[in-house]
């Protein structure tokens, strides 16, 4: 069950009240082999990721801004602020609070070029039942809350990334006849922190109408485990590999107006990718497996770059 109480004052200003409560139950995890974590926390993740997850939280949030073309701007600024609490404690499987922030601004340069930028923040803070008590793994509690959990990239955040795939993430395990292990993509697992932002240069392409316009644009983002109770150092996933830095993209694309918003392309290009964000996450898998390191995996350098579509507003 889900509902949504809105105040509307304007059309970029209003607060808004959300309830949810849900139950459901999973049936298998796709986080394959937690590696050299200890027998006893690995049954532990099997019982809880596998198990009935319960879901009751109250979120707030507004939205406060000023646009000159809610479809299209060119000048203004939009603050998204949100929080959300779970309720009532020892209920929902996972007990947090969450606090997220999403700012852009946009800002006219002369008669056709204009400059848009973005910045996003975000903590989870966990408590009662999601903290780990003493002497437990903190990767229990963590794989838990990955529903939750704070992810960065995609066609609105820092675009070298797929959505929700830069930064922590693990080979996302199929498998098949009790045997056979197959990766085909990563699954993001997020952090407790994030914040990100992108800057972005709007301009007219000559010849081609002022419907038609270009842009490029830099990005860049953390997403983290601020919480030494949490960190994953001792999962094999993270051995080889600090997921947790500052990383960068750059790009450039097209856009076309239309009477719902821009229609936009645009490609991306990771500046400083990880180990994974150029590896086949298939054989990736299979390093792990055979307990060697993935940096034996080739280097597919067409990873570095990513394609976005978008409709409507990116910021």
């Amino acid at each position: 069950m889900d509902g949504t109480l809105v105040y509307q004052y304007a059309p970029l200003n209003a607060l808004s009240l959300r309830y949810r409560v849900s139950k459901r139950k999973v049936l298998d995890h796709p986080f394959g082999d937690i590696g050299s974590v200890s027998s006893e926390a690995t049954s532990q993740i099997e019982e809880l990721v596998e198990g009935n997850l319960v879901v009751s939280a109250f979120t707030l949030s507004g939205t406060l801004g000023s646009l000159d073309d809610p479809a299209n701007p060119r000048s203004g600024y939009v603050i998204q602020p949100s929080l959300e609490v779970t309720v009532p404690m020892g209920f929902p499987t996972n007990e947090y609070l969450k606090a997220e922030i999403w700012g852009s601004l946009y800002r006219p340069l002369g008669s056709q070029l204009g400059l848009a930028g973005s910045i996003r923040a975000g903590r989870l803070f966990p408590f009662a039942g999601s903290v780990p008590t003493e002497g437990d793994d903190g990767v229990v509690e963590f794989l838990r809350l990955r529903d939750v959990n704070l992810t960065a990239g995609g066609p609105t955040d820092v675009r070298g990334w797929p959505s929700g795939l830069m930064g922590p993430k693990v080979p996302e395990i199929n498998v098949r006849n009790d045997t056979i292990r197959l990766a085909q993509r990563y699954l993001p697992l997020g952090g407790l922190a994030r914040i990100s932002a992108a800057v972005e240069l709007q301009f007219p392409i000559p010849g081609l109408g002022s419907r038609l316009g270009g842009h490029i644009f830099l990005d860049g983002g953390r997403v983290w485990i601020p919480d030494q109770r949490y960190r994953l150092s001792d999962v094999s996933y993270f051995t080889f590999d600090d997921q947790d830095q500052v990383y960068y993209s750059a790009g450039a694309g097209v856009g076309l107006d239309t009477p719902v918003g821009p229609v936009r392309v645009s490609l991306g290009y990771k500046l400083n990718p990880s180990a994974l964000d150029v590896r086949d996450p298939g054989e990736v898998q299979a390093l792990l497996d055979e307990g060697k390191s993935i940096l034996d995996a080739p280097v597919e350098r067409w990873r570095r770059y990513q394609l976005h579509l978008t409709v409507g507003r990116v910021f």
